[in-house]
Order: structure tokens, then C-alpha cells, then sequence
């Protein structure tokens, strides 16, 4: 949000590299991060929870643990909502790969789109593949034909998004909103650690779209 926007209490956070965003009546800090993939044009922004801003307390982080130590912050709304509701139509533009392959080659092609690109890294980085990434890395790296498959899913998401969130506006804001939902691994367990915002819940029943 621009800051003449913000409330005086807020106003503060919303420096170089950071931004506030409005969620129901809350508001929330962020990291801006842009990084460049090697087949887009314009650099990819990335927005990195930081914490809730209150009115009197000032600035609650997001991860004060009472849990034990974390282990990792997961990318989680994006890649869930993506496999969760097109995974059928992302398997029949595989013809005849089915079972786990179908699965796997899905899966790394989320990832495609949601980083933009397929590494180690990346596919540690989200909850969807962070247990499997070891073995997914392995399987990609051996397997020629899996980049150019990748690329085909990354394509499709994009073109199934565009077909479903008809603006750009609306598209983008439920991009943000659900990757900026993140699952925290600590020591005694998983936790999902934000929810769906409202902005992106409007959209979604305008859409008539039913996603927990």
C-alpha cells in the first residue's frame, strides 16, 4: 500500500525493501525481494512475511516460537491450491505417463512456475516437494525430457490462472496472497502459519471457487 494510505501506526514499517498490506482490518509487514529467472523478462518479485503490525504492540513476528526451534519456512498456499484443484487437468497433457511418474512430473512442474525455475533449492523450498526433494532433484537432473515437460506445466498453470482469474489484478492478487501463505517445520511439527487473506477469498467467491 502507498504510504499516505497506511494509518499513523504503520506508516513507519513502509521503508526501502518492505511493504504493508491491508488484510481485513490488520496489517501486515513484508519483505519485497526481485530476482531474475533465465526465461522471463522482467525480474520476479517475491513477498516474504515478516509480521503483524499492531497498534499498540508495534511489530509482532511471525515466527515468536513457543514450539521448539524452526527447522524451515515453507511455501505452501500457492503450490497447494495449484495441485489441489488443476492436477487433473495438468495429468492429461502428460498422455501416457500416469501413477507416481504423472504425479512427480506435476509436482516439479508447480514448482517451475511458483520459483520459475527447478533446483535443489527450490523444490526444498515449498511444502509440496520438501520431502521429496532429494529424490525429485535426482529424477529431474537424469531425465532430459523432464525440463522441457516442466516448462509445458509451467505454461499451462499460467494459461488455467489466466482462464479462472480473468483480470490481471485478480489473478495477481491471488498469486501473492496464497504464496505468501507459508507452513513452519520445527521441531515438534508442522504448523500453517497464515491464512487464506480476504482480498483473495473475495476473489475466489466471485469465482464461485470452494478452497480450504
Amino acid at each position: 500500500m502507498k504510504a499516505e494510505m497506511l494509518p499513523e501506526f504503520a506508516r513507519p514499517f513502509k521503508t526501502k525493501g518492505h511493504d504493508v498490506r491491508k488484510i481485513a482490518n490488520e496489517y501486515y509487514l513484508y519483505r519485497v525481494e526481485h530476482f531474475r529467472v533465465s526465461d522471463r523478462k522482467y525480474p520476479v518479485t517475491k513477498y516474504v512475511y515478516i509480521g503483524r503490525i499492531d497498534k499498540e504492540k508495534g511489530l509482532i513476528p511471525a515466527h515468536t516460537q513457543k514450539d521448539g526451534e524452526v527447522i524451515a519456512c515453507l511455501e505452501y498456499g500457492l503450490s497447494d491450491y495449484i495441485y489441489s484443484n488443476y492436477r487433473r487437468a495438468l495429468q492429461r497433457t502428460l498422455f501416457n505417463t500416469s501413477g507416481e511418474m504423472a504425479s512427480d512430473t506435476i509436482k516439479i512442474g508447480i514448482i517451475r512456475f511458483v520459483f520459475g525455475t527447478v533446483t535443489l533449492a527450490s523444490l526444498r523450498a515449498s511444502r509440496l516437494t520438501h520431502h521429496d526433494a532429494d529424490r525429485l532433484f535426482a529424477m529431474y537432473a537424469s531425465n532430459a525430457r523432464l525440463e522441457g515437460r516442466a516448462r509445458t506445466l509451467s505454461e499451462k498453470i499460467d494459461a488455467m490462472l489466466g482462464s479462472v482469474f480473468v483480470t490481471e489484478e485478480d489473478k495477481e492478487t491471488v498469486m501473492l496472497g496464497l504464496r505468501n501463505m507459508t507452513a513452519v517445520l520445527t521441531e515438534k511439527g508442522e504448523r500453517i502459519d497464515g491464512r487464506c487473506p480476504s482480498d483473495v477469498k473475495a476473489i475466489f467467491m466471485k469465482r464461485g471457487i470452494k478452497h480450504e
